[in-house]
């Protein structure tokens, strides 16, 4: 009788280690099942933040300093200095200022902070972002105290954002 229980004893103690093996399987099986999708949902997202840096974002103007040597009702040389940032990584920026009557002002020059490098303000460089300067020529349409509005326009992957616009008057 002796042997009957050993061998009863020994089957338990085998059905025991079996269920807990199995316990230990699915909980594996789950545990790697459930970090698949994680691997995929951040596959997906990371594909969703490559798409929005395609997307251009629209620039921010931080500050316009506006300056005219007289204002009377003939042509007169106006000049401002602005500083700005881009939001977003690559693309092509382009300066443009518009009266209150949305007419877009001709620009004579653009040039850096030092005031020697001529710059084109259909392609500003991201890295000179602070005190460029414009120089331009009222006519007598424009009024020294309207107001006026500094834009710039982001273009990347055949699409244009247009920053939000900053408004400027002149002082002298």
């Amino acid at each position: 009788m002796n042997k009957k229980f050993k061998g009863q004893g020994a089957l338990e103690y085998l059905l025991l280690i079996g269920g807990a093996v199995l316990i230990a399987v699915i909980v594996i099986a789950l545990l790697v099942g459930m970090g698949g999708q994680s691997r995929d949902s951040a596959a997906a997202q990371a594909e969703k933040a490559n798409q929005a840096t395609d997307v251009p974002q629209p620039s921010q103007i931080v500050q316009v300093v506006a300056a005219y040597d007289a204002c009377d009702s003939t042509a007169l040389t106006a000049d401002l200095n602005f500083s700005w940032r881009p939001l977003g990584e690559g693309g092509s920026h382009e300066l443009y200022i518009m009266d209150s009557s949305n007419n877009e002002l001709t620009i004579d020059s653009l040039t850096d902070n030092s005031g020697l490098e001529t710059i084109d303000e259909t392609d500003l460089n991201p890295n000179e972002v602070n005190g460029l300067n414009v120089d331009l020529t009222l006519n007598s349409g424009n009024k020294c105290g309207d107001s006026y509005y500094l834009y710039i326009k982001t273009t990347k992957n055949n699409q244009t954002v247009t920053s939000q616009g900053y408004r400027f008057s002149w002082v002298d």
